[in-house]
């Protein structure tokens, strides 16, 4: 995946990653009709997730999130597929599918775009990095929300996308050159899209 892909999907994923809410069984009904409508058959294999409202200014009023799951394994990671469907006034459109994770970590779930070639200690050191000390350390400025919704691979380092409803914030990561750093990345830039 590119960072032009990233920055495509980052944002509709982390707009229906939030909470996992359904609001009705028409909206349920409408959305998994668009996912059917999209992916044909393979429609079938996919659940519903979560159903939110999105944040206003756009056309979209309502965002949908669907996974597969693809794989299992004995570790955090869990590999799936994820279809995200919009609704605007009048219908539904779905974008995906996309490679995925769902990592249970510290507690807590996480449901993040990842191409199927990263590895699953990779995501784990970057979810247990954006989670530590050293991550707020290295974070100038103020990022518009702390969840990650995307991870790509670029070069050495890796591309994280990070926020919520809020807006986005694409970090770049470079594994620690320092072999005594407490640290497992250092943050090399953070950028916003707007």
């Amino acid at each position: 995946m590119n960072i032009p892909r990233l920055v495509v999907f980052v944002g509709l994923v982390a707009v229906a990653a939030s909470c996992a809410f359904v609001r009705s069984e028409a909206e349920s009904a409408g959305a998994r009709e668009a996912l059917k409508r999209h992916l044909a058959a393979d429609a079938d294999s996919y659940a519903l997730v979560t159903i939110e409202d999105l944040p206003g200014g756009g056309r979209a009023t309502k965002g949908a999130r669907f996974e597969r799951t693809l794989a299992k394994s004995d570790g955090p990671v869990t590999r799936t597929q994820i279809a995200v469907c919009t609704r605007d006034a009048t219908s539904w459109r779905c974008d995906g599918p996309m490679d995925g994770v769902r990592i249970a970590f510290r507690g807590s779930v996480q449901r993040l775009v990842v191409p199927v070639d990263l590895e699953d200690a990779a995501i784990v050191a970057i979810v247990d990095f954006v989670g530590s000390a050293c991550f707020d350390r290295q974070v100038t400025g103020t990022l518009r929300g702390r969840q990650i919704s995307a991870i790509e691979r670029h070069g050495n380092g890796y591309f994280v996308g990070m926020g919520d409803r809020a807006g986005i914030d694409i970090l770049t990561l470079e594994t620690t050159a320092d072999p005594g750093s407490k640290c497992a990345f250092e943050i090399r830039q953070i950028r916003p899209l707007n």
